[in-house]
């Protein structure tokens, strides 16, 4: 993963620059910048988005599945804390 253009913004601030935005998988946003791509983030805590990827239309399927498939992996080197294995085993 390359980490060199990643970048930590607000989550009002990742959403609000595209004409519309989807999270595809629970934790990853995609916004939609029209003529300029998608941008792929993933949801850290306290409202914040780690900026990962930006995408054409023509290979957003493959950002989308890519970027979803390591999910779990960044968001626990941001140190979120998945709410879904805390409630399961009673944490």
């Amino acid at each position: 993963m390359a980490k060199q253009n990643w970048q930590v913004v607000s989550k009002k601030d990742f959403l609000g620059q595209g004409d519309w935005s989807r999270e595809y998988y629970e934790g990853l946003l995609v916004v939609n910048h029209g003529e300029q791509g998608y941008d792929l983030g993933v949801e850290l805590e306290g409202e914040q988005v780690l900026k990962v990827d930006r995408a054409s239309a023509d290979e957003i399927e493959d950002r989308v599945q890519y970027w979803g498939a390591r999910l779990e992996d960044i968001r626990k080197e941001y140190g979120v804390r998945d709410n879904r294995t805390a409630e399961f085993y009673g944490g």
